[in-house]
């Protein structure tokens, strides 16, 4: 029979060690955490398993992994551009720039999505991802000389200048 601070079956021995493991660098973890720019929410959970915190630097909820944090990682998706992007928000910075889109968003910052140009008319498939590193949405408007792209042309004169050239 054995007693003192290992008593009782393998597996409890384990999950003791662990506590006592996780205990000894729960401070310092806490430390690292904060010195990368994240709150911790919840207790120190462990090196490698999700820890919920908050990102001090957008105020996002995010879960990185200490060992990864300790590795040099990011820990935060929205910061690295790597975040699900909101639609209505895709569609607020398609128009920002100009762009009126044709169809819903295709989910994927890399993915072409149609829009037609509000100045010139023009019908152009951009990345968000184009957008979002300022190259502007149409391809028209920026290798034409300022007064083609005035104003958006009418269907009525397309069809006048269609006309006079048959």
């Amino acid at each position: 029979m054995r007693t003192g601070l290992n008593s009782g079956c393998r597996y409890c021995g384990w999950t003791a060690a662990g506590e006592r493991r996780r205990a000894a660098g729960r401070e310092r973890a806490e430390v690292d955490m904060r010195a990368a720019g994240f709150e911790p929410l919840e207790p120190y959970p462990g090196a490698r398993v999700k820890w919920r915190c908050r990102h001090t630097a957008c105020g996002h909820i995010v879960y990185p992994r200490l060992f990864k944090i300790r590795a040099g990682g990011g820990g935060c998706l929205a910061c690295a551009g790597r975040a699900p992007v909101d639609p209505v928000a895709a569609e607020a910075q398609m128009r920002a720039i100009g762009m009126e889109p044709l169809e819903p968003f295709p989910g994927r910052v890399r993915d072409q999505w149609k829009c037609r140009c509000t100045r010139c008319g023009h019908i152009g498939a951009p990345t968000l991802n184009n957008i979002r590193r300022g190259q502007g949405g149409c391809f028209v408007c920026a290798h034409s000389t300022p007064e083609r792209t005035a104003r958006a042309p009418s269907p009525s004169s397309h069809r006048a200048r269609s006309a006079s050239s048959s």
